[in-house]
C-alpha cells in the first residue's frame, strides 16, 4: 500500500422498519486506504453495502438494518498518517 492516502468516510445508513418506514438514521466514520479520491469513493460504497442487513423484528415486521443510504455519505482526505483508530457512530431520529 505504499503511495496510498488516508481518507475518512461518513457512512448514513437508514434503519427502516416495513410497516414504519425509517425510524432512524446511524451514521458510522470509516477510515480507508486508497490511492486515490475516486478510489476511496468506490471503497466507502462497498463498504456501506456490505454493512447492510435485513431481518424480522419481533412483531414479525421485516427490518432492513442499516439500509446504506448515499445522501449521509461525506469523503474527505486526510493529510499523514491518523494519530489512532478509533470508530465513531451516532443515531439519529427520523422524525428530526
Amino acid at each position: 500500500m505504499t503511495g496510498d492516502t488516508w481518507f475518512s468516510s461518513r457512512l448514513r445508513f437508514a434503519i427502516i422498519i416495513e410497516t414504519l418506514g425509517p425510524v432512524r438514521y446511524d451514521d458510522s466514520v470509516y477510515l480507508l486506504r486508497s490511492t486515490d479520491f475516486e478510489a476511496a469513493f468506490q471503497r466507502a460504497l462497498e463498504t456501506g453495502r456490505k454493512n447492510q442487513k435485513e431481518y424480522l423484528n419481533g412483531d414479525g415486521q421485516k427490518v432492513n438494518a442499516t439500509r446504506f443510504s448515499n445522501t449521509g455519505n461525506r469523503l474527505r482526505q486526510l493529510w499523514g498518517r491518523p494519530p489512532g483508530l478509533r470508530g465513531s457512530s451516532r443515531t439519529r431520529s427520523s422524525r428530526n
